[in-house]
């Protein structure tokens, strides 16, 4: 399943040259790709294994705000606890900006 960007509108009604025009905000799509197989916990990682993530914050999604971005994604595509595994670290997982 693929996401796509979500864009943010706000008016900018403060500045008087911009009055009534939109501005449009996107946030970062990200495909983090398991680099190497990792079995901890009963969970096994294998390499190629893949999400995209829409980012809400400036920076890497893995290291950012705990990981949850990743953390959830894993979890929607494969049922995978990241956290239970201890995978969700940039040593296990590639992150690409594709958007």
């Amino acid at each position: 399943m693929a996401l796509s960007p979500t864009f943010f509108v706000f008016w900018e009604s403060r500045k008087p040259n911009n009055v009534g025009k939109l501005k449009f905000n996107t946030m970062p799509l990200y495909l983090i790709t398991v680099k190497q197989n990792n079995i901890a916990n009963g969970i096994r990682l294998e390499k190629g294994m893949s999400v995209e993530v829409v980012a809400r914050s400036i920076g890497n999604p893995v290291t950012s705000n705990g990981g949850k971005e990743v953390h959830a994604a894993f979890m929607r595509k494969y049922g995978i606890d990241l956290k239970k595994n201890c995978g969700c670290s940039p040593v296990y997982l590639e992150t690409k900006k594709i958007g």
